[in-house]
């Protein structure tokens, strides 16, 4: 009867048996987290197969994964980087992404390339792409512009004597290229104009 009671009073309070949810977030937080001591390649691919078949289950439950470092990827600075941080291109797909953060030094727009480990590793290559690309690793070039004002445009003294304007009924608000955009777009070459070209499909 103490049990029971003990039970119950802990289901008022929120207590519950720990789910499957659960157990892969403290996973998360203990091995993937941004001061975590990474794992093993051994038991790392034991917990990279584990998330792909929480995702495959739980489709909706991505952000579960999102918030850690859960991929390897091929950088000086950093070996484990999360989806946000990840961008695929070959020998894992042709995106000729690498064009574009070749050339990013801000290291808050720097995204890495998938680790040539996971060719070695025993999961399928098509499955590897299909679980960065369900997570958020970028697969084609999307910075094509930024919101700016008019009084930014070069033209913005025409946009005045334009027809139509009236003093007190004026959005502001206008597009610039992104600083990507920019930078592809000046190495003239057909690779990366394509890229620019693509975007704005």
């Amino acid at each position: 009867a103490q049990q029971q009671d003990a039970r119950r009073f802990l289901e008022r309070l929120g207590v519950r048996e720990p789910n499957e949810n659960d157990e892969l977030v403290l996973l998360l937080g203990t091995r993937y987290g941004e001061k975590s001591t990474p794992p093993s390649d051994k038991e790392y691919l034991t917990d990279l197969k584990r998330m792909m078949a929480f995702l495959e289950k739980n489709p909706t439950q991505k952000d579960t994964l999102t918030r850690y470092r859960v991929f390897k990827v091929a950088s000086l600075s950093s070996q484990w980087g999360k989806a946000s941080n990840v961008y695929l291109d070959e020998p894992f797909a042709r995106t000729e992404l690498n064009r574009l953060y070749a050339l990013i030094v801000d290291q808050k727009l720097k995204r890495w390339p998938l680790d040539p480990w996971y060719l070695s590793c025993d999961i399928p290559t098509e499955k590897i792409v299909r679980f960065a690309e369900q997570l958020g690793c970028q697969k084609e070039f999307d910075k094509l512009y930024t919101n700016a004002t008019c009084g930014q445009n070069p033209n913005s003294e025409y946009l005045r004597m334009a027809p139509g304007y009236k003093a007190g009924n004026v959005v502001n608000r206008d597009f610039a290229l992104a600083p990507e955009a920019v930078l592809l777009l000046k190495l003239c070459q057909p690779e990366s104009a394509l890229l620019v070209w693509k975007a704005l499909a």
